[in-house]
């Protein structure tokens, strides 16, 4: 008779741990028993037992252990998964009540230890092979004081002292009690680990090393019977403390795992040979006499075996240790960066992704790149998946190739959706491992379309890396087979469906499209003849392409891509074969007008002006297509370029030919120069750096490039000569960003190449209109032409803003003012970048004006160009500018916007208010008592772009006031003033307004300071971070409508103090909370803000660093959730005066290594020495000011002097 399975009993079985936690016992054969106070019982069936329960009643627990007992039976396992928090005031903890206190009391303890006892019991008439474990879910609280988190920190510190008696009382039994929570290896917290991951972590029988969803490594830390779990992140900072005892005891488990596998798989280590050893050199950890290792490979070596070989793949190396190997097994591959599973042998290089990811992932590759260029039929692809994906390896090779293929193009496309490099691309990296491992299978495949497809495939993901020397073998494979199997011919197989003959026919043109593609762009004979082909064009429709935003315009992509392929064999064939070299001059003449009127037919006929402000705002996420409109149209100015290269070069169209460029002069009637103008423009669109578009792009951005550097040596004093400098320099410094990293010789060569060029171009515009003289420019006459050399120049379109300064490539002083990098900025990973994908350093200081009379501070005492001065003078690149929503109510609401005269008079009174509008008149001329506040903010907007100084606009508060308090009614969402459709309608109607007046308005914040409020009104949100998230994805979407240029700043919640949640993306004090900023178009302008005051807390710097990574500080390098991110700590400050010690303390020191260290963004607080009106008491003196009383001068030495070096070791960590 078979033994009853086990019993497994979730109390609080919510929807992220609880509920994954049962799935994974669920899936070791348990029978399961989920007890909370959402479920239903009508929901249950036979094998798990639904429980609707409250935790508040202490009865509940017994009645749910008593319905377990009778329906399922005793339960060896036991999960407390139930908490309950009430926040309360961090400054005033004993003001929670006493019912709240008591209440989640109830439910984070006494219900907890009742739920032990009954496990007690339960154990006790357990037979004697069953497993008898309570897990308890706890957190960092027991270990760790939060004020604002009172009653749930005594809650998890009364529990914890319970687990820890009761592990000691009970070991001897068996039993075994763990308090579970989540940690770094260096002890610290760690957020956002997913359901999953805690599901197979409190399986029993999974207590060794496992891997999370994803990707993450969890291990079993275990001392006492307590339990923690930390994610071991290879790529984050090594922990600072050694491995402890614990550590090293996980360890050796995982490698007496390894053990057994291998004893299990017939290998036989202990007898290897020592030519045979593999030395693993790693960073850190343990390693056994054989060399086993579950950390980061940093190198890799055969100890006296017989080499190694090395290739790449999507830019990373791929090192294939040679050896005896099984019979069917194939060399293992490790990775830059990849953690190594293990070191035997395997076909595989990495597991397959789960179905329902996998079915993400293949939706994205068919609706991003497969969805206008077919190599598979999407239907009948995903027939085959859902048959066999469960079931799915090498040893069907075709399938599995092409699976691969498909999530390795989703994760390539992804990438740049996301602009999260590193994780996709090595993602792509690894499925791209597991296709190429059966490359030579394929080969040998005939009347195999899968393998066609697969080779295809993988000819395509290999076109977007550094080094694609591998695609024309693999097309010529694909090709070959293709001819085998007929595609290249008329269909005559009645057999075939419809369907089937259009899937072919899509299959042949894709390779015949990148084989002539290839051909030309490397100047090698097309694998396929023209003249040995019939077969049809395909005739199903494919998707068209979108030729505007409004999608109004279409192209049908495929079948233009298909007649330009054919226009490329043509012109290798006349113009390159080895044929056409022995031509005579007139002739070659003759074909290249033929061509040219092809090629000119050819894009008359696509009815498209190749614009880019028709396609994408600048600095968005690319789509994929966005990115076919950009091949097809650079396809098109390659050709014509290639088409007209001098004859003198032979039979070499490739980059090699264009290298040599420098040495001839093109006639410029011959090229479009204009076409090539907008054809370079593209550059601004395309991410920077590691991304398949910019790799597939590279030479054809390289040639329109050497094409007008040749253009200005023709004409340096065409008036458009120095826009065009301009338009190059972005690639310029794409290059020198890709040449520094080393992963392709021929970019390098690309940058040695313009390097020179454009110094050459460079010299010849200057000689035209100044001569270099000691570094500077000066005229032929005499006079400076200094305004035209570092005149601003702004290439303008209704989507796109271009900012650029032509002094930089022509060397400007260094004591010139900071020039601006061009906007519009962005978000690329952990960084800031400009519009050229280089990092932007935001160093700044705040400007308040959303006080009581809704105008800039300071205007009494100093002029808007003084007051700008100074900023420039200490040498900030923005200025935090703050408002109120209470102004734009008024413009939209209450008669329009009012004079400063009036708004004084409102905020100080008739008498005061005179006085004041009387010395801001006669500071600021310009302005007049009517002059709107809105017009003054319009002022200082075109102040800071005239000084060279970004504009960053905070939403302070709702109704104008000073900030900040806990009962002043702009506290959360609801409160008394904090109307939640008017702060949306305020920030669109700034950014809308910011966008076509303030230049340099590059960021907005969306709220300052969201924190507990005291007030008591019916309309007033709950405090939780699910209401953050419904708000601020409202807000965030409003604003990027209105002005899509923009970086968007979310704050956090307590006073801005906790940014965790939002970075992690989910939290265990609200489990509702799942904030994901990948399915938003404003993904790519997200940024964290953080306010970090002197706490008290920083009288030990490393104490200090791990404090504020707890709550978010660690968004620059945490790779998980929605991270990594940028983060500005857009407050932070002290008093300034020279009696005052707060920049010579330990906070200012702690916080400002950090922010270096770290290259964090950050604005001190605050420029103004004084305030108009702060709290009732007017002209109210401000000790935390950089400036003193009247705005005149630094109001102490030593911060000003602190502040302008810690602006200079800022820039110089971004050099």
């Amino acid at each position: 008779m078979p033994a009853n399975p086990p019993v497994a009993l979730i109390l609080g079985a919510g929807s992220r741990v609880g509920h994954h936690v049962g799935r994974a016992f669920a899936a070791k054969g348990y029978k399961i028993a989920l007890a909370a106070r959402s479920l239903k019982e009508d929901d249950s069936t036979p094998d798990q037992l639904q429980i609707q329960s409250d935790f508040s009643d202490l009865n509940s627990v017994i009645e749910v252990f008593a319905k377990v007992k009778s329906q399922l039976g005793l339960p060896s396992v036991v999960v407390y998964n139930a908490a309950a928090v009430t926040q309360n005031d961090a400054k005033n903890p004993l003001s929670l009540a006493l019912e709240d206190f008591d209440r989640d009391l109830r439910i984070n303890t006494s219900s907890a230890f009742i739920a032990a006892q009954q496990a007690v019991l339960a154990f006790e008439n357990l037979p004697e092979s069953a497993s008898r474990t309570f897990i308890y879910t706890g957190n960092i609280l027991n270990t760790t004081t939060m004020a604002s988190l009172l009653d749930l920190g005594v809650g998890k510190s009364a529990t914890a002292h319970i687990i820890e008696s009761a592990a000691k009382a009970y070991q001897e039994k068996g039993y075994k009690f763990y308090y579970a929570d989540e940690r770094k290896p260096d002890g610290s917290a760690a957020f956002g680990i997913d359901g999953p991951a805690h599901g197979m972590r409190c399986v029993p029988q999974e207590e060794d090393s496992l891997r999370a969803n994803d990707g993450r490594l969890f291990a079993m830390h275990q001392i006492q019977n307590t339990l923690s779990f930390y994610p071991y992140l290879g790529k984050k900072k090594t922990p600072k403390t050694s491995w402890g005892l614990e550590d090293r005891l996980a360890r050796m488990e995982s490698l007496l795992k390894i053990t057994e596998e291998r004893d299990q798989m017939n290998e036989e280590p202990s007898r290897q040979s020592q030519s045979d050893a593999i030395d693993l050199r790693l960073g850190g950890g343990i390693q056994d006499q054989r060399g086993i290792q579950r950390l980061s490979v940093t190198s890799q070596k055969l100890a006296g075996g017989d080499g190694h070989g090395t290739s790449q793949i999507l830019g990373q190396d791929l090192t294939v240790v040679r050896k005896p190997l099984p019979v069917g097994q194939h060399s293992p591959s490790t990775l830059n960066g990849c953690l190594v599973r293990d070191v035997v042998p395997h076909r595989t290089f990495h597991e397959l992704p789960s179905e329902s990811s996998a079915v993400v992932l293949i939706d994205e590759a068919f609706q991003s790149f497969i969805k206008y260029f077919p190599i598979f039929d999407q239907q009948s692809f995903m027939q085959l998946f859902h048959d066999h994906y469960s079931g799915c390896t090498p040893n069907d090779p075709g399938w599995w190739a092409c699976v691969n293929v498909v999530l390795a193009l989703a994760h390539r496309f992804r990438a740049m959706r996301t602009f999260k490099t590193e994780h996709e691309n090595k993602q792509a990296c690894n499925y791209m491992h597991n296709a190429v491992s059966v490359v030579s299978e394929l080969t040998m495949l005939h009347n195999s379309l899968p393998a066609i497809q697969a080779l295809l495939g993988m000819t395509i993901v290999l076109q977007g890396t550094p080094n694609p020397w591998l695609c024309s073998v693999l097309l010529a494979a694909a090709l070959k087979l293709a001819q085998t199997m007929g595609l290249h011919r008329h269909n005559q197989n009645p057999s075939l469906a419809e369907w089937q003959i259009e899937e072919r026919k899509n299959v042949f043109w894709i390779i015949y499209i990148l084989d002539k593609d290839i051909s030309l762009r490397a100047g090698h004979p097309p694998a396929q003849d023209d003249d040995d082909m019939d077969v049809e064009l395909p005739s199903r429709m494919v998707s068209n392409l979108p030729l505007t935003m409004s999608g109004v315009d279409t192209i049908s992509f495929f079948d233009a891509r298909i007649r330009l392929a054919v226009i490329q064999g043509r012109i290798y064939k006349k113009l390159y074969s080895v044929k056409a070299t022995r031509q005579s001059h007139v002739q070659k003449l003759a074909a290249t007008r033929e061509l040219d009127i092809i090629l000119r037919n050819w894009r008359s006929t696509l009815s498209i002006d190749f614009e880019e402000n028709e396609i994408i705002e600048l600095g968005a996420p690319i789509t994929a297509a966005i990115l076919h409109i950009i091949i097809l149209r650079m396809s098109y100015v390659k050709c014509m370029i290639i088409l007209h290269l001098p004859s003198s070069l032979g039979n070499n169209p490739t980059i090699n030919a264009l290298l040599g460029l420098q040495d001839y002069v093109l006639c410029p009637e011959s090229i479009d120069i204009t076409e090539a103008r907008k054809a370079i423009r593209l550059i601004q669109i395309i991410p920077k750096g590691d991304y398949a578009c910019t790799w597939l792009l590279i030479s054809d951005f390289f040639a329109v490039v050497n094409i007008l550097l040749q253009n200005i040596l023709i004409s340096p004093a065409d008036p458009q000569a120095h826009s065009d400098l301009l338009l190059i320099e972005p690639f310029l410094q794409l290059l020198q960003v890709l040449s520094k990293e080393g992963k392709s010789e021929e970019v390098q060569k690309m940058y040695e190449s313009c390097t020179d060029l454009g110094s050459r171009a460079r010299d010849a515009v200057l000689n035209v209109n100044g001569e270099i003289i000691g570094g500077n420019a000066t005229s032929k006459n005499g006079r400076g032409d200094k305004e035209s050399i570092e005149k601003m120049y702004f290439v303008q379109n209704p989507t796109i803003l271009l900012l650029g300064v032509i002094g930089v490539a022509l060397s400007l002083n260094r004591n010139e003012k900071r020039t601006l990098q061009p906007l519009p900025l962005s978000r690329n990973g952990r960084w800031i970048v400009d519009a050229n994908g280089n990092r932007v350093p935001f160093v700044g200081i705040n400007w308040p004006g959303a006080a009581d009379t809704m105008l800039p501070e300071g205007l009494q005492y100093q002029s808007i160009s003084d007051i700008v001065g100074k900023v420039v003078e200490t040498g900030f690149n923005v200025v935090r500018l703050t408002f109120a929503v209470e102004m734009v109510d008024d413009i939209l609401d209450n008669g329009g916007d009012v004079g400063i005269g009036e708004s004084l008079e409102r905020a100080l009174g008739t008498e005061n208010g005179t006085l004041v509008l009387a010395q801001i008149l006669s500071n600021n001329p310009s302005l007049s008592e009517t002059t709107t506040r809105l017009e003054v903010f319009d002022d200082v907007a075109t102040e800071l772009a005239a000084q060279n100084i970004y504009l960053h606009l905070d939403n302070h508060v709702s109704k104008a006031m000073w900030c900040c308090s806990l009962t002043d009614g702009n506290s959360w969402f609801g409160d008394t003033y904090f109307n939640t459709t008017k702060w949306v309608r305020a920030l669109s109607y700034m950014a809308d307004h910011g966008k076509s007046n303030w230049p340099t308005f590059t960021s907005i914040g969306l709220r300052n300071e969201l924190r507990l409020p005291l007030t008591s009104i019916p309309t007033l949100a709950s405090y939780t971070w699910s209401t953050w998230d419904s708000y601020m994805t409202l807000a965030a979407s409003s604003v990027y409508t209105a002005n899509p240029s923009l970086l968007i700043f979310f704050s956090g919640l307590d006073s801005d103090f906790n940014v965790a949640p939002a970075l992690a993306g989910s939290t265990l004090l609200d489990p509702p909370f799942q904030f994901d900023i990948s399915s938003y178009a404003w993904a790519n302008k997200f940024i964290l803000e953080l306010h970090e005051y002197d706490e008290g807390i920083s009288s030990d710097c490393a104490i200090y660093e791990k404090i504020l990574d707890g709550f978010g500080a660690d968004a620059t390098s945490d790779e998980e959730g929605n991270g990594p991110a940028p983060l500005v700590i857009s407050e932070w400050g002290g008093s300034t005066g020279d009696s005052d010690s707060a920049y010579g303390g330990s906070y200012v020191e702690c916080l400002s290594n950090l922010m270096v260290e770290r290259e964090w963004g950050w604005m001190v607080w605050v420029l103004a020495g004084s305030y108009y009106i702060r709290e009732g008491e007017q002209d109210y003196d401000e000790t935390y000011g950089l400036l003193d009383h009247t705005w005149t001068n630094y109001r102490g030495t030593n911060s000003s002097n602190f502040i302008k070096q810690l602006v200079q070791d800022a820039y110089t960590a971004y050099e």
